[in-house]
């Protein structure tokens, strides 16, 4: 009978101790720092364990970058473009269109694929980093494109962010830069705008990660310039604000205006979306406009540029 007692006991301390050892294990997973793997799951939890931005870029390594950056002196703005890994056909595109008059730069992360299975890895444009690449991941993209640009290019007079979907208008951007050649960031301005509480929505921000119901005002991420002297201020910065998954919002609002008192600018042109009539003299007008397939990209380039032959 004693024999079997001390038994139970034995076998009742084991268990515990298991319990509390397992416990203690998954309390410090909790709060370390993540993994590169669970961390950048598509659902927000990975903001549940830490909204740290140190956190997140110390697990993340720099796989590919251009040999040379495009980033002269006083270069006048140097495009930074948010993709995938997938979209090939996108990045084919704008090389073929707007780039070739502006100095652009591909930044995008990875999805368990290798550099070497980028088809266009040899074109000197891309910057790549290894972390899981997907919409929940924009605003660690984001940083990331801070953190290098800051580092490599902090001489340019404007870093563009844009995405690979939209139709940049060159002529247009270059006379926004030059009558506005000291403002802080510029883009099209959204004031007092209404967050999105819909969980299955694109654009779904929850309260738990932002409570207020308004943000007084940001830069529609479709593209927004950022002066080159405010670079590295604002990479820093982002150390000390809490992330959350909107992009536009988190680095234009939470970072530039409110924690460095930042001047948002506002620029019509850069409404981004698309005339009420796809006439190329109202294309003309804007300097840039989204959701384009590369097809389309192509064929309204060659508007653009038969434009700007006939006008001054």
């Amino acid at each position: 009978m004693k024999a079997k007692t001390v038994i139970r006991t034995s076998t009742i301390r084991n268990s515990l101790f298991f319990i509390t050892l397992s416990t203690m294990i998954c309390c410090l997973w909790m709060t370390c720092v993540p993994e590169n793997v669970t961390a950048h799951s598509k659902n927000l939890n990975h903001f549940r364990k830490t909204r740290n931005l140190p956190d997140y870029l110390q697990e993340i390594r720099l796989l590919l970058e251009p040999k040379i950056a495009p980033c002269k002196d006083n270069l006048p703005i140097l495009v930074m473009v948010t993709t995938a890994p997938s979209h090939t056909e996108q990045r084919s595109a704008i090389r073929n269109t707007w780039a070739t008059r502006l100095p652009t730069l591909f930044i995008l992360g990875l999805n368990g694929e290798d550099v070497q299975h980028l088809n266009d890895r040899h074109e000197d444009d891309l910057i790549v980093y290894e972390f899981k690449d997907h919409y929940q991941n924009l605003t660690l993209k984001m940083a990331l494109m801070l953190k290098w640009a800051s580092e490599k290019c902090s001489s340019v007079n404007y870093l563009l962010k844009t995405d690979d979907d939209i139709l940049l208008n060159p002529w247009q951007l270059e006379r926004i830069v030059q009558n506005r050649p000291d403002a802080d960031l510029i883009g099209y301005r959204m004031v007092n705008a209404e967050l999105d509480r819909h969980e299955s929505r694109k654009w779904y921000l929850p309260s738990w990660l932002y409570p207020e119901e308004f943000v007084p005002e940001y830069l529609s991420g479709n593209a927004y310039l950022i002066n080159g002297k405010h670079l590295k201020a604002m990479f820093y910065a982002a150390y000390e604000v809490p992330l959350i998954n909107i992009e536009d919002i988190y680095i234009t609002y939470l970072v530039a205006r409110r924690k460095l008192g930042l001047n948002l600018t506002h620029e019509p042109k850069l409404y981004g979306f698309r005339p009420w009539l796809p006439l190329v003299s109202f294309y003309w007008e804007l300097a840039s406009v989204h959701s384009f397939t590369p097809t389309e990209l192509l064929a309204w380039w060659s508007e653009l540029l038969a434009m700007s032959k006939n006008v001054k």
